[in-house]
This record gives structure tokens, C-alpha cells and sequence, in this order.
């Protein structure tokens, strides 16, 4: 996608589903070019459930939803991965942008449905932003959030402190 034409989110739409599911969708995702080391080898199928935001037939950007073996039990992590094209960039600090939300409503209701008790959404830095973020998604998801004060584990390895903010399911 040429990275002088700004999308608008009302142009994308969100489609969300176990990897299974929308192969087709897995294909797109494996040939989009992201330039970034965290995105060019991304097991697509190891994931629960993806959130893909398309423009027409293009990948625009996504997230998914992992559960990993040291998270806590009915603990799964939303939001995971999350990458949007540089046409879908803004200047300014809206966080909270329809996309997200679509994805967090989606996610949400793709853990429960799976049996999980508990969704977060974790960020290495810029705790105020953070929560910022976090504060717009409860709001406008009519959900209640809680947010760790303190950087947490969130994975194994390098960056693993992180910022946390969670939800019952």
C-alpha cells in the first residue's frame, strides 16, 4: 500500500477469527510486507484468534489473541501484536481509534466464548499513555479494567516488563 494515501478507519473493516477458520485471510497475512523484525515470522496459526483489519482485499493492519503456558490459568493476552499499515497513522493521540475497540469488543467476546476468565493488554512503555489507553478502551467497551502501577512479566526474554492492564471475562 502506497504510504502517502491516509486510510480513514471507516474505510477498513475488521474481521476476526481462529486461524483455522479463514485461510485465506492467513495467506494475506503471510505475504504482507510489515518491515519490522517483531512481524516478518509471525506463526500465524499459533494464535487463538486474529483480528485483521482490511482495506478492500489488503491487510492494514492486526492483532491477535495468545495464550501462553506461563500466563495465568484463563489468562489470555488481547491486543497481541498489534501492527496498523503507516496510511492508518495520525498525527495527534487518538488512542483509542474505532479499529481498536472493534478488535478489543471481537477479542473479548472470542475469549469468553472460548472459556477464558481473564483478557489483557500490556505496553513496554509510557505508563500515562498506557492508561490513558486502557481508561478509553473501558469506556467505550462499557468494561472495567484494572491496571497494574508497576511494570510486570509478561513473557519470557528480553522487553518481558511491561505495563498491564486486564478485565474479568
Amino acid at each position: 500500500m502506497n504510504s502517502g494515501i491516509m486510510l480513514r478507519n471507516s474505510e477498513c473493516e475488521v474481521i476476526s477469527f481462529a486461524p483455522e477458520d479463514r485461510l485465506d485471510i492467513i495467506k494475506k497475512l503471510y505475504k504482507t510486507k510489515y518491515d519490522h523484525v517483531n512481524y516478518d515470522n509471525i506463526n500465524w496459526l499459533e494464535y487463538d484468534c486474529i483480528s485483521a483489519l482490511m482495506h478492500k482485499e489488503k491487510i492494514v493492519g492486526f492483532s491477535s489473541i495468545w495464550h501462553r503456558s506461563f500466563y495465568e490459568e484463563g489468562e489470555v493476552r488481547i491486543l497481541n501484536r498489534y501492527w496498523e499499515n503507516r496510511s492508518l497513522r495520525r498525527e495527534g493521540r487518538e488512542l483509542a481509534r474505532s479499529h481498536i475497540i472493534k478488535m478489543v469488543f471481537d477479542q473479548i467476546k472470542f475469549a469468553k466464548d472460548a472459556g477464558y476468565t481473564k483478557a489483557f493488554i500490556s505496553r513496554e512503555n509510557n505508563p500515562r499513555v498506557f492508561r490513558e489507553l486502557i481508561n478509553k478502551i473501558a469506556h467505550k467497551t462499557n468494561t472495567v479494567w484494572h491496571i497494574h502501577n508497576e511494570r510486570v512479566p509478561v513473557c519470557k526474554g528480553k522487553n518481558c516488563l511491561q505495563y498491564k492492564g486486564y478485565t474479568i471475562l
